[in-house]
């Protein structure tokens, strides 16, 4: 480990260059860019207002794989019975 650390201490151009990466003029290649989630949406975009609730699951529905976001769905829609049952019950 040793015998390459000096080797390395010891290339001059070599050192150049890590200078230059750790002072940032070398430019880094590019990360790719992530591939974008298709998102489909079984529910209302918008939730119901003041629901926080219902305005975070809408929120995690895109970051999420096909079958949790069904569950999420199914989350969202008991919720929003819910609160129709909450509403019902008040009049």
């Amino acid at each position: 480990m040793d015998d390459k650390l000096q080797s390395v201490l010891g290339n001059k151009e070599l050192m150049e260059k890590i200078a230059a990466l750790v002072q940032g003029t070398q430019e880094a290649p590019p990360a790719p860019a992530p591939a974008p989630v298709p998102v489909q949406q079984s529910f209302s975009p918008s939730p119901i207002q003041g629901d926080k609730g219902l305005a975070l699951l809408a929120a995690l529905a895109p970051f999420l794989k096909e079958s949790r976001r069904k569950k999420l769905d199914a989350a969202r829609n008991a919720i929003s019975v819910a609160n129709a049952y909450k509403t019902m019950r008040k009049i």
